[in-house]
């Protein structure tokens, strides 16, 4: 039934332990720590939704609400390659209505014809949630739910993501000016294993995610069973 997720269980079974789990069919859920941590929070998401659709000729897509788009803006092409998803790789749907930008990432999701859904979403239920999940699995394909802050429901989510903006990295040219890109990448609640986090940097020329050395599988803060749900 899962025609295309050979290539994403594969990657997942080699994933070293000191690294964040790799994309797998199934839906994923990624939050903003805080208000300034939104575009962290996007990028991250679009790094494990571009990291999923590598090796894959299936294009991916956007979802978002308009007001989603007016307020934190809308994808930009050439800013998009930066996180490896070039023009031709990417389709960007709207709706109004929540209800109605689930419905679409849903049946993108079951169709096999993408290699991922990111869609920007309010408060999906648990039921819709579970959908997700089982039409990503059937589609061979990530779906991505991406929440504007931490959220304190239930989810059926493979993987419950809490991004934070950290300091640059160093930057090797010139000490004044800012180096890659750094987030604190947390995984809240996780099937595969126990909660963990990581210190991460976007390498600016592959448009990858990579663990910043010595700073790995640090245990994340305990938090009220409520909140990691």
């Amino acid at each position: 039934m899962i025609k295309h997720s050979s290539r994403l269980r594969e990657s997942s079974r080699h994933q070293d332990s000191a690294s964040p789990p790799a994309p797998a069919p199934g839906l994923e859920e990624t939050a903003a720590a805080g208000p300034g941590a939104w575009a962290a929070a996007a990028g991250f998401a679009l790094t494990r939704l571009a990291q999923a659709a590598a090796g894959d000729s299936r294009p991916v897509l956007l979802a978002a609400p308009p007001f989603w788009l007016r307020e934190r803006g809308r994808p930009f092409g050439p800013g998009m390659i930066r996180f490896g998803l070039p023009q031709n790789r990417w389709l960007l749907v709207t709706a109004d209505k929540e209800a109605a930008l689930l419905w679409a990432a849903e049946e993108a999701l079951k169709s096999g014809a993408v290699a991922g859904v990111l869609a920007a979403v309010e408060a999906p239920s648990l039921v819709m949630t579970r959908r997700l999940d089982l039409c990503a699995r059937e589609g061979g394909a990530l779906g991505l739910a991406l929440r504007a802050r931490p959220p304190d429901d239930l989810s059926a989510a493979r993987v419950r993501w809490r991004i934070a903006s950290a300091p640059s990295a160093p930057n090797r040219l010139d000490p004044e000016a800012p180096g890659a890109a750094r987030w604190r990448v947390e995984a809240v609640r996780r099937r595969d294993g126990p909660p963990a986090s990581w210190l991460m940097e976007l390498d600016d020329e592959t448009g990858r995610l990579r663990v910043v050395p010595g700073l790995a599988d640090h245990p994340a803060v305990r938090r009220p069973a409520h909140a990691a749900a």
